[in-house]
């Protein structure tokens, strides 16, 4: 019996195991797409990250967000700083928000690019 608790007790403790993160100081988000995105930080340098592995994502840096449902123009784009988690980019502008589904992300542009 005892043996039976430690068995379930250690394999408990596996499963909710919470795992390591890392939250760099310094960084930028590149680029994105419905796939992911591409981080520049001066510690890890340039990496791509798919969606399903971010929790949470931060950038103070305005971007446009075009998308897969929507006939683009710069009237409707949804543009401004941008928070995400693996499923949905909340971009926040100077008059509304927005959330987007990131499957239906097709690309971020930074809002610099997009209005040229």
């Amino acid at each position: 019996m005892l043996l039976l608790l430690a068995f379930v007790s250690t394999t408990l403790q596996a499963q909710t195991k919470v795992p390591d993160t890392v939250v760099f100081a310094t960084g930028e988000l590149l680029k994105a797409n419905g796939s992911g995105i591409t981080f520049k930080s001066t510690m890890a340098g340039e990496i791509n990250v798919p969606w399903a592995n971010i929790k949470t994502l931060n950038s103070s840096k305005s971007f446009a967000i075009l998308t897969s449902k929507l006939k683009v123009t710069k009237k409707n784009a949804p543009q401004g700083a941008i928070t995400a988690d693996a499923k949905t980019i909340f971009v926040t502008g100077l008059t509304e928000s927005k959330a987007v589904p990131v499957d239906e992300a097709n690309v971020l542009v930074e809002s610099a690019v997009f209005d040229k």
